[in-house]
């Protein structure tokens, strides 16, 4: 009855193990398959995306409304934050820009006044010295030339040619800077006009550059905002003009004969 029953319990277990045996072979076979199913699944799709068609035109509109949705409002948000962030300090230079302005204006008007006068002045001095000099160093050739001359002769002559040298200083430094003294003056007065005008327009807390610049950042946000759209309609006028390609035939080959 043991031996029986023994044999019994051995045949069962040998079963069992064939069973086993076959599972585990089925199980191995269908991962097999269903990995290759996968693969196949896999490389189907991704050479189906470069033909024109329905599957290409489904992952493109997939994509684009991805974009859309997620990609794009975490840009604007990155784009709105960065713009706040900086804008304290660029508000800051601009602020300290235009308070300098005025007083930056104020010296090159004083510097082009300066200018004008001294212009003039140097260079009558400087001829002025010139003649006198050169007048001083023939008083001794006066001498010799004229000695029958007395001294208050002399000194007549001497204070004549002076005065004749001091008004063709006058006469030559018109000539010469006559022009640019002209030139100088309508700066002065363009500047100055600029200036008064500038005074009657209220100033406000940002100043005129720094709103020019919040505008144009307004620009360029609302810009990066239709990036979207534009962006959408670019991918489908692509996937239409790639379907139109390849609805045309193809090239004919020629036929030997």
């Amino acid at each position: 009855m043991d031996a029986l029953t023994t044999e019994a319990e051995i045949a069962e277990l040998q079963k069992l193990r064939r069973q086993t045996g076959w599972w585990r072979l089925g199980a191995g076979a269908l991962t097999a398959i269903w990995v290759a199913g996968c693969f196949i699944s896999v490389n189907d799709s991704v050479q189906g995306l470069f033909k024109p068609g329905d599957r290409q035109t489904k992952f493109v509109s997939t994509l684009s409304t991805s974009v859309q949705n997620d990609i794009a409002p975490n840009v604007q948000s990155m784009v709105a934050q960065t713009i706040a962030e900086t804008r304290p300090e660029v508000e800051a230079s601009f602020i300290k820009l235009n308070d300098r302005v005025p007083e930056l204006a104020q010296a090159s008007v004083t510097e082009l006044e300066t200018l004008q006068t001294s212009l003039p002045q140097k260079g009558e001095k400087i001829l002025g010295e010139t003649f006198g000099a050169m007048i001083a160093e023939k008083e001794a050739k006066l001498r010799e030339m004229f000695p029958e001359a007395t001294e208050e002769n002399i000194k007549a002559l001497t204070e004549n040619l002076s005065d004749v040298a001091q008004t063709k200083a006058v006469s030559v430094n018109d000539k010469l800077f006559g022009r640019h003294q002209v030139a100088l003056n309508g700066i002065v007065s363009h500047m100055e006009q600029i200036r008064l005008e500038e005074a009657k327009v209220p100033a406000s807390p940002l100043g005129t550059n720094w709103e020019m610049a919040l505008s144009i950042m307004d620009v360029v946000r609302e810009d990066m905002r239709e990036l979207e759209t534009l962006a959408a309609k670019n991918q489908k006028q692509v996937a239409l003009k790639s379907a139109a390609s390849a609805a045309l035939p193809g090239p004919k080959t020629a036929t030997t004969k």
